[in-house]
């Protein structure tokens, strides 16, 4: 701090809180859920949870418990095993029946005698319902694509025919457009 600066000036206090913020701000929790936004009823749920030790190394040794609380209030609990992929990662799967906002917990204890025990501070939460629309109906319908085609002078083509499209495409009716390419110092600009 300049010696200018009066006493009463909290700036340079405001300053270095502001950067300690900054710096742990996202510094992740001990221990991280995942899971997908949504599963089909009876589709398998896959959690994925991440363990670090107090100085955020991966643990292999933990015990972790998954929870799911369903949107009825029943409770489905498991042993998370370790993944064998990554340190630190335990995996687990439940298979929700019911449809509605499902609620996943994680409990893990640290160490030979499970002292160090830390909860997910933040629950994830899982919609199972029927795939969404965007999915709904998504078969070949082979007569309506041959109607569009011939509509608009198009062409439809099957596996068998694919090969043809490339052709196609290089000798179209609509002709090509070759780019004209200069020289940027021979360009006079306007200004």
């Amino acid at each position: 701090m300049h010696p200018s600066i009066p006493v009463e000036d909290e700036t340079y206090q405001s300053f270095w809180r502001q950067v300690m913020r900054a710096l742990v701000n996202n510094v992740p929790d001990r221990v991280n859920v995942a899971v997908p936004d949504q599963v089909s009823p009876g589709e398998p749920l896959r959690v994925h949870v991440d363990v670090t030790d107090s100085v955020y190394r991966r643990v292999n040794g933990a015990q972790v418990t998954g929870t799911l609380l369903s949107p009825t209030g029943k409770v489905e609990t498991a042993q998370l095993e370790w993944s064998g992929i990554r340190d630190g990662e335990y995996t687990a799967t439940f298979t929700p029946k019911e449809r509605g906002i499902y609620r996943v917990g994680i409990l893990a204890r640290l160490g030979k005698d499970g002292k160090d025990t830390l909860a997910v501070p933040d629950p994830a939460f899982v919609t199972v319902s029927p795939p969404t629309t965007e999915f709904f109906g998504a078969e070949l319908r082979a007569p309506l694509l041959r109607r569009v085609a011939e509509e608009t002078g198009g062409r439809y083509y099957t596996p068998a025919t694919a090969l043809a499209m490339a052709k196609d495409l290089v000798y179209s009716q609509s002709g090509n457009i070759a780019p004209e390419r200069l020289d940027l110092w021979t360009c006079r600009f306007s200004s």
